[in-house]
């Protein structure tokens, strides 16, 4: 199985990736806008991972912006939109970037 991780420099993804590449059963492809170990692709904008888009491939995506700040929350629904309409029952998106809040200091 051909699976697509982005996000995949950050906590939940760099933990999926390391383990989902032990089992020989999985061909990973790990996607993130920073470089750090066993990244496959570095990307500056995620909607270049449609190019990566197969039939048999399934994009688990971990990459999300924090929906808490109106500036980039257009930006990132219109990636994930088109995302999730390329990849049509074959992507699951799972963010904790919500969890932060909005990253004010005080």
């Amino acid at each position: 199985m051909n699976i697509i991780i982005t996000g995949a420099s950050g906590f939940i993804g760099s933990n999926l990736s390391k383990f989902l590449i032990k089992d020989p059963n999985f061909n990973i492809t790990s996607v993130a806008r920073t470089n750090k170990e066993k990244i496959n692709y570095i990307f500056e904008s995620y909607e270049q991972v449609l190019d990566l888009n197969k039939k048999d491939n399934i994009l688990l995506h971990l990459a999300g912006a924090n929906l808490n700040n109106n500036q980039s929350s257009e930006e990132e629904f219109k990636t994930l939109t088109i995302l999730s309409e390329t990849y049509k029952n074959r992507m699951i998106f799972i963010s904790s970037a919500i969890v932060y809040g909005n990253h004010i200091k005080g």
